[in-house]
């Protein structure tokens, strides 16, 4: 019995000895407060974010004031909004308990020196402000994260697909994009349609109805003659015009060929006084031999890109191939210009007018 006892006190020393031993060596985990700042260095002020997927492959923000702006890109605007996010969510994210320590675990939850899903490195005044590895994922907008010289991981709310290394992924795609408000004529084809800022009358101007109504919000001078403007067509075109987003940016030599012979040129007069033109292109239809099998098999092959020049713009833009088709359906003058309503009720008087009423018409004997 005593011998027993002499043996399960031995097992009971060796497991406080292990225990003990254990809670040391994972100091480091119980000591961390669940809702830590996954990030203890402020992030003020960054002016520089490189994104790396690899060794080999990254991608270069700088900030200028308060624009974003890509170097690799000659410093072309980059989605300000874009970048403040993804800072926001690194402000935002919390280390909480750590789901493994070990070196290998780095390599399992993609987050090693040399291996890794995103690498981001946070620099203010060419210094490195931190280092973070994003991982896999283990749910939704989330990834397993760790610090430079941390061998804690953790769990955080963000994904490294917020972080993209492509430039197409970070452009500021409403670059072009121009309040109505500032536009104050559109010029297509032979059709200036010029914006109306007049303000609509007044009680004090009169009392006959017609007054108080607001004037057209566009309208065409030297319109053809049994033609008027169908102000809601001119309306729809403004509004293209003033949301116009860019794809991506062209191959300069695809998009000057195209542009050699354009579908489309609009010019915007601005309420600034200056003028931008806007020409648009298809790209040359080349079709694979993958395009004519689905047109044999009644699918849709692929929607051709659309090319866009700008006049005050040194680059030249690819835009949706829908939106390029719908300008210039809405900027032709079969969808701006409506027979005028005189005219169109005249021609329908004469039309529904009875054959016996030329009799009436006609003075008696």
């Amino acid at each position: 019995m005593a011998k027993t006892v002499r043996i399960l006190a031995v097992l009971l020393g060796v497991q406080v000895l292990l225990a003990f031993g254990l809670n040391m060596s994972h100091k480091d985990i119980s000591d961390v407060a669940p809702d830590q700042p996954l990030l203890s260095a402020s992030l003020d002020n960054l002016d520089e974010i490189v994104i790396a997927d690899g060794p080999q492959s990254s991608l270069t923000l700088k900030r200028q004031d308060d624009q974003w702006q890509l170097p690799s890109l000659d410093g072309f605007p980059a989605n300000s909004d874009q970048a403040n996010q993804l800072v926001d969510a690194l402000v935002a994210a919390r280390q909480g308990i750590p789901v493994a320590t070990s070196a290998d675990a780095q390599s399992r939850f993609k987050v090693a020196k040399d291996d890794f899903k995103r690498r981001l490195v946070l620099r203010r005044d060419g210094k490195d402000v931190a280092t973070v590895y994003l991982g896999s994922s283990p749910g939704a907008d989330q990834s397993y994260a760790r610090l430079k010289g941390d061998s804690n991981i953790y769990r955080v709310k963000l994904a490294a697909y917020q972080a993209p290394v492509d430039s197409d992924s970070w452009l500021d795609k409403e670059i072009l994009t121009t309040p109505i408000d500032k536009i104050a004529a559109i010029e297509v084809g032979d059709l200036k349609l010029t914006q109306t800022t007049d303000k609509p009358a007044g009680k004090d101007d009169g009392d006959k109805a017609d007054k108080t109504r607001a004037p057209a919000p566009w309208h065409v001078d030297g319109l053809p003659s049994g033609k008027t403007l169908d102000t809601k067509a001119a309306a729809t075109l403004a509004g293209q015009m003033s949301g116009l987003r860019i794809q991506s940016l062209a191959d300069a030599d695809a998009a000057k060929q195209a542009l050699t012979q354009p579908n489309l040129t609009i010019k915007l007069d601005k309420q600034d006084g200056k003028s931008v033109t806007y020409t648009f292109a298809k790209a040359e239809t080349d079709n694979t031999a993958a395009d004519k099998t689905k047109a044999k098999a009644g699918q849709q092959p692929k929607a051709e890109p659309w090319f866009l020049s700008v006049s005050d713009q040194d680059r030249t833009f690819r835009i949706n191939a829908t939106l390029g088709q719908t300008l210039e359906k809405a900027a032709s003058p079969d969808k701006l210009l409506v027979a005028a309503a005189d005219d169109k009720q005249a021609a329908d008087t004469a039309s529904n007018k009875p054959a016996n009423d030329k009799a009436d018409d006609e003075p008696a004997e």
